[in-house]
């Protein structure tokens, strides 16, 4: 969740270095669909199983991961408005200690991991591999 809040950041430094040609984002995505699939189980998988040999996840990998065409961002919405409650549930000041907030939060996650499922396609058994692999990761 980190780039959304890259435009208050205040050292000088690193805005030199992160400028618009180098971080290029298409115009048909919205940053927050982006981010909702990058932070789910499958894309957890993708990164360890298919594309990584390790621990290590690099630029390279991500511009691997597949990303469906959307026909708008009305489709995009569903995504959205779950990272949007995240982020507002997260930015509580009591967050880190409220086990009920961080119960919400994963069963939002949950919420976007089974909307991009269904995004990809993913049948009950494939379902079933992913959320297999990452039983380790939570």
């Amino acid at each position: 969740m980190l780039a959304k809040d890259l435009h208050n950041i205040q050292n000088r430094q690193v805005k030199k270095q992160i400028t618009a040609r180098k971080v290029k984002i298409s115009n048909n995505y919205s940053i927050l669909f982006i981010l909702s699939i990058l932070n789910t189980k499958l894309s957890n998988w993708v990164f360890q199983v298919l594309m990584s040999n390790g621990l290590d996840i690099y630029p390279s990998h991500v511009r691997r991961m597949p990303i469906p065409k959307m026909s708008g961002n009305s489709s995009q919405k569903p995504f959205i408005d779950i990272v949007d409650r995240i982020l507002a549930v997260t930015k509580s000041e009591d967050y880190l200690e409220s086990p009920e907030k961080q119960a919400k939060v994963k069963a939002l996650e949950a919420e976007i991991d089974q909307l991009v499922y269904k995004l990809y396609g993913l049948t009950p058994e494939e379902i079933k591999i992913v959320e297999g692999e990452n039983a380790n990761a939570d």
